[in-house]
């Protein structure tokens, strides 16, 4: 049930801004476009899957396709990005409010 609540109050917040913004076809738009853009980044990671097939990961890839005086770090910046999602403050911040839509 927690979990419900969560997907409810997340998607509430999340479609607030884009229909407060543009409407309904500002909503639709960004997401497809949305959709459009992440389709070309799963191909590129496909792509990359399939030169490099590594259990590393996107870490592994940036190591490996990255220039050798940036390696180090860009493979650490990468694994910190994944380490620390980005979804994390919206549900934390979901979690505690108190009204559905507010």
């Amino acid at each position: 049930m927690v979990q419900r609540q969560l997907t409810t109050l997340t998607f509430c917040r999340t479609i607030a801004l884009p229909l407060l913004n543009g409407g309904t076809g500002g909503a639709i738009f960004v997401y497809l476009g949305s959709v459009i853009g992440m389709f070309f980044v799963i191909v590129s990671m496909a792509e990359m899957a399939s030169i490099a097939p590594t259990s590393g990961g996107q870490y592994h890839w940036v190591s490996e396709f990255a220039p050798r005086e940036h390696q180090k770090f860009l493979s650490y910046l990468v694994g910190k990005f994944n380490q620390t999602p980005q979804p994390v403050p919206l549900l934390l911040r979901a979690m505690h409010s108190q009204t559905p839509c507010a």
